[in-house]
């Protein structure tokens, strides 16, 4: 039975891959959604088989039929990505509440991700809502109401704070109010602590490439994506990183 529940996430991920695929490509330009998948080249409706997810990807030979450009990667990627990041999360959280609540918030990340990796873009149609979702769940889960609204404050808070600073001091635009609300998403699921984890770790995993990227021919990632891989983490291991380090200072 338990494979058979892996499969089927898998299935469904896959699904779900194809779509922010979609998504990722749409949203920026503000496509319609329910209009036949086209090839981001020449605009020709796709076949139902260059459209199965992962398989399509290997069906078409990476080349749309039609100009025979190369299809980019990272949608093959997205469809892989998508299900592997929704089983982590069963493996650890089972069939429970939590897991459809980390399920639908890591689905956003993934989209806000590549939108933002690609089009320096975080569509308020993926944040602006679900702090409302967040905040309404957090009736029925372990996080609770008051938790939720903190967590979503103080993220946004400390996000708008740190913009006007920076702004104020270089002249120059640094968190964009994309960053803002996605945090304030992001918080509205979490709660206070894991935001507060959340903002650490993405500034560490941000300060990290940036040193790298000095070799790398200035290699820019916007802050947002930073974002989006620090949440995961918070998710599947961040309560624990909390407890060791408050038992590390026997607090």
């Amino acid at each position: 039975m338990f494979t058979f529940y892996i499969a089927i996430i898998f299935v469904l991920g896959s699904c779900i891959g194809w779509f922010i695929g979609i998504l990722v490509y749409r949203l920026p330009r503000r496509i319609p959604l329910l209009s036949s998948p086209t090839c981001d080249y020449c605009n020709s409706k796709l076949k139902s088989k260059y459209q199965i997810p992962i398989l399509g990807y290997i069906f078409s030979l990476r080349r749309c039929s039609n100009c025979f450009r190369k299809i980019p990667f990272h949608y093959f990627l997205i469809e892989i990505i998508t299900p592997i990041l929704l089983i982590t999360l069963f493996l650890k959280f089972g069939f429970s509440l939590q897991y459809y609540l980390y399920s639908l918030l890591t689905i956003l990340c993934i989209t806000i991700f590549f939108t933002d990796l690609f089009n320096r873009i975080i569509p308020d149609v993926l944040t602006l809502p679900f702090i409302a979702v967040g905040i309404l769940f957090s009736f029925w889960n372990n996080l609770g109401f008051i938790e939720s609204i903190k967590g979503s404050i103080f993220g946004g808070a400390i996000f708008f704070i740190i913009a006007i600073l920076y702004k104020r001091i270089t002249k120059k635009e640094g968190l964009g109010r994309g960053d803002i609300k996605l945090i304030a998403m992001i918080g509205s699921f979490l709660g206070f602590k894991l935001t507060f984890l959340t903002i650490f770790l993405s500034s560490f995993l941000g300060m990290i490439i940036v040193l790298i990227s000095k070799h790398y021919n200035k290699m820019f990632i916007p802050f947002g994506s930073y974002i989006v891989v620090a949440t995961y983490l918070s998710i599947l291991i961040g309560n624990q990183i909390i407890e060791s380090y408050l038992k590390l200072w026997r607090i």
